[in-house]
């Protein structure tokens, strides 16, 4: 075993959860009028706007927001994580 902490992360990244993780969280809500949204779990909610995804999470103090511009790539990722966004 290596003591080499960098070298560990690059042979054993660790994998990323939800295309969610890697943007910061924002406490003000972006506009939501016409978003389609759908409950993902327990105090959970993704709202699907024209050029964006939103991740609405209860904190147990406020409501977070995380979002993503919509993309191919995104659009996949979600899909692939919350395929229940999607069923219509």
């Amino acid at each position: 075993m290596t003591e080499n902490s960098d070298a560990r992360a690059a042979f054993n990244p660790r994998p990323s959860r939800s295309l969610f993780d890697t943007v910061p969280v924002s406490p003000t809500a972006p506009d939501l009028t016409a978003a389609r949204s759908t409950k993902v779990g327990h105090r959970r909610t993704v709202h699907v706007t024209a050029d964006s995804f939103v991740l609405e999470e209860w904190n147990h103090r406020a409501l977070d927001y995380r979002s993503v511009p919509r993309t191919a790539d995104s659009e996949a990722a979600l899909r692939s994580r919350y395929p229940e966004v999607f069923d219509a």
